[in-house]
């Protein structure tokens, strides 16, 4: 078997551009379009933390994942964009509390922060929901 093999990972679909070109916004519909990722994403950095990490790195995670994808697809059609990131740090804390405060986050100048947290607090409680959702399926 090869490495490729190991790990099937979902095609990352294409989505629409924002019409605001807020970073917040891209990210939303990127997340909308492909909400596996963040469970991708989430598994890792519980990887870490059962590995004994106190702290963890979500550029490290997401260059893993650019990895998993490198060895299973052709060229660079499939991308995670680096401004997503920080979105998916915060994301990541807020839904799973074993890993709230695993990663250092920075003010963000795209938006203010508590509008942008009240957003994310909305994104949080979907994915929540519809993780609920699926386990009693």
């Amino acid at each position: 078997m090869s490495l490729s093999q190991l790990f099937l990972l979902p095609e990352i679909k294409k989505h629409r551009k924002s019409s605001t070109g807020s970073l917040f916004d891209q990210f939303l519909l990127f997340h909308i379009a492909n909400p596996e990722i963040l469970g991708i994403l989430e598994n890792i950095a519980l990887d870490l933390l059962n590995q004994g990490w106190k702290k963890g790195s979500i550029n490290l995670i997401f260059e893993r994942v650019r990895w998993l994808y490198a060895i299973q697809t052709q060229g660079d059609k499939y991308k995670l964009n680096n401004n997503h990131r920080a979105f998916y740090a915060r994301l990541i804390m807020m839904i799973n509390p074993d890993l709230d405060g695993f990663f250092s986050i920075r003010y963000q100048h795209s938006e203010p922060d508590v509008f942008q947290n009240v957003r994310l607090k909305r994104v949080c409680d979907q994915e929540i929901a519809r993780r609920s959702w699926n386990a009693i399926q």
